[in-house]
């Protein structure tokens, strides 16, 4: 009886087989070769980034307009942390105009900026490209520490082909990049010091988190959740003895320490507390105010709501207008939650609606009749790409990926909560670009072996 010949497996032929012979290749050389890929990476997002500040320079009314230069120039020639708005806070003027409606650390860093460059916008938009190339470094560590160097490699390249930063933020001066790279780099230490249990790793993933509050206030949310996850862990743990409180507390501490002299600073300013931003009272109630009418599933644009101030001017005779920020954010809240308890139903659904305004800015544009350009259709592709991606690659990682799943889902309800577009969840978006390269990685190691 002939013995029968051993399967071989077929290799693939054709087009189809020479691109994926090429694709591997390609693959291997950069495993073996992280870092000359990296520094390639990074200067693509230097060289776009230069570009687009080329083409798009930064506009000097626009960024003075939207106060974080403003702020930041006034501290620069000693003026103090001031700015007066009238559209937020009718009753600011030049004996009130102390502000906190911008978080410290991004003007501070302007500021430097403004001092050392003679007042150089261009200068401070382009700290926003050295900064982005930050963000993309720390995604390559996050990712690499989930998964493996090859798959840094690739989340690198999928943020550096990231649009709102190069379309956007470039031109202009926020704090929105510099909350990416901190929330990123606090999560990147946050995961590694649940995998070493070094102490140190806790402060320092605390430090960074600590850094993103006072860059964009809403991050609060992520180091609350973390500390409360950490603090349930410990006392659900059935081995509670051999797992300790220490890095919870020293987590804690290290974020709350880096925010502390920020609500000191505010409650010496304003005779009160302000934990954040003195925006949020009236972001809440513009974007609630239209609850009791038919049309409001939408986003509320800042010219109509100037109407809806003056008439709550007029039916409160308890405003002096003498009220400072601090005061009118409690005002403006309070108005606020008195139209969300009339309509709660409506406030659910419109909270759950603005899922759609904060990642894919549906119908925001329309309201400052504008309309979506090619640009932010593929923004909103990406947004929809990197959600499927970033599930996809949490499935089998769910152990070690559930701070950056957690970040994301929180810091989202905290803006579908009190206003949402798309440029606000910018910074936990990172997180899902770590978590979709290992999810491409998955695909592509299964499609090899197929």
């Amino acid at each position: 009886m002939a013995l029968e010949a051993p399967l071989v497996p077929r290799q693939p032929s054709g087009i189809r087989g020479r691109v994926g012979a090429h694709t591997g290749r390609l693959l291997a050389w950069i495993e073996r070769h992280p870092k000359p890929t990296l520094l390639l990476i990074g200067a693509v997002v230097l060289v776009t980034g230069l570009a687009s500040l080329w083409l798009h320079p930064p506009s000097l009314q626009f960024n003075w307009d939207n106060r974080w230069w403003q702020i930041a120039v006034h501290l620069a020639r000693g003026e103090g942390y001031v700015a007066c708005k009238i559209i937020y806070f009718p009753f600011c003027g030049p004996d009130n105009q102390v502000t906190a409606m911008r978080e410290p650390l991004p003007v501070l860093l302007f500021a430097s900026i403004a001092r050392l460059t003679q007042e150089s916008l261009l200068a401070a938009a382009a700290t926003g490209v050295l900064i982005n190339l930050g963000v993309m470094i720390a995604v390559f560590l996050l990712a690499r520490e989930l998964a493996n160097t090859s798959t840094g490699v690739l989340a690198a390249l999928i943020w550096a082909a990231y649009l709102p930063p190069i379309r956007v933020l470039y031109g202009q001066v926020s704090g929105d990049l510099l909350a990416a790279l901190a929330i990123t780099c606090g999560l990147l230490w946050f995961v590694r010091a649940r995998r070493t249990h070094h102490q140190s790793a806790w402060m320092v993933a605390g430090v960074w988190l600590g850094l993103a509050v006072i860059s964009r206030s809403a991050a609060i949310v992520i180091a609350l959740a973390l500390t409360t996850c950490q603090i349930v862990e410990y006392v659900a743990s059935k081995q509670r003895r051999k797992l300790s409180p220490q890095p919870a507390l020293l987590f804690t501490l290290a974020w709350t320490s880096i925010i502390t002299p920020w609500l000191v600073r505010n409650h010496i300013a304003f005779g009160r507390p302000v934990v954040g931003s003195t925006l949020s009272g009236y972001y809440l109630y513009r974007q609630n105010h239209q609850l009791g009418s038919d049309n409001y599933l939408r986003f509320a644009g800042g010219g109509e709501f100037v109407s809806v101030i003056k008439e709550m001017i007029r039916r409160r005779p308890d405003l002096t207008g003498t009220e400072n920020e601090a005061a009118m954010d409690v005002v403006y809240r309070g108005e606020a939650l008195r139209v969300i308890r009339s309509h709660p139903v409506r406030y659910v659904e419109l909270s759950a609606f603005r899922f759609l305004m904060l990642w894919f800015d549906w119908g925001v544009k329309e309201v400052y009749r504008q309309q979506p350009t090619t640009g932010d259709y593929a923004t909103m592709v990406q947004h929809g790409l990197l959600l499927v991606g970033g599930a996809i690659g949490l499935r089998f990682r769910w152990r070690r990926g559930w701070p950056l799943a957690l970040s994301v889902a929180v810091f989202s309800l905290v803006y579908m909560a009190v206003m949402a577009q798309m440029l606000y969840i910018v910074a936990v978006v990172p997180l899902l670009v770590a978590l979709s390269a290992i999810a491409c990685a998955e695909i592509w190691a299964r499609a090899r072996v197929r």
